[in-house]
């Protein structure tokens, strides 16, 4: 499942243009889409919310960037809180399980 702009933004409860600098600032992390050409739109994965769901849950006024990309570097998006958010944001739940999910829920 992918997601627009206007939709991941409300997921986080921010505005677009805030979305839009950490799609850049954490570009690196993130799959090519959300940092389209000229002109394409701006999509989002699962596996993207998931990224800057870890993002937003630490971002404040002077955040810890490298903090945040060591985390992101070491799958730390991947935990339940952040799988289970995205559930709660978006009523979804893929049928497979993320690559990085080290054993089902039990």
């Amino acid at each position: 499942m992918t997601y627009g702009v206007a939709e991941t933004a409300r997921i986080f409860g921010v505005d677009i243009q805030q979305l839009k600098t950490w799609a850049y600032q954490f570009r690196d992390n993130l799959s090519a889409s959300t940092d389209p050409q000229k002109g394409m739109p701006r999509i989002f994965t699962e596996e993207d919310v998931l990224t800057l769901l870890y993002v937003n849950h630490f971002w404040e006024d002077e955040p810890d960037v490298g903090a945040i990309v060591a985390g992101l570097n070491s799958g730390c998006h991947f935990e339940a809180i952040y799988v289970h958010t995205l559930w709660n944001h978006t009523g979804f739940a893929s049928n497979k399980r993320m690559d990085h999910d080290p054993a089902p829920d039990g």
